[in-house]
């Protein structure tokens, strides 16, 4: 399944199936430039905080995957 998702990214990493998904998220610079664009209205020292406070976001939904994965895996070890 493919997910075009030009500013949520974090929301659809998160939505993300673990044990049964490969997650690729497809040229970070092209949201990192999006995001800029939501957040033109704001002063330059908001908008960095907020591209700065989603690639944290970010940061953590994919190791959150990861650790869903992992146990998706030890789990079917253990049943085998």
């Amino acid at each position: 399944m493919t997910v075009e998702e030009p500013v949520q990214v974090v929301e659809a990493v998160t939505r993300a199936q673990p044990e049964h998904a490969l997650v690729i998220v497809d040229c970070v610079t092209v949201w990192l430039s999006n995001l800029l664009w939501e957040y033109r209205a704001m002063t330059s020292n908001a908008a960095q905080d907020g591209v700065l406070g989603a690639v944290d976001a970010l940061t953590v939904a994919a190791r959150s995957i990861g650790e869903r994965r992992q146990t998706g895996f030890e789990r079917r070890a253990q049943a085998a």
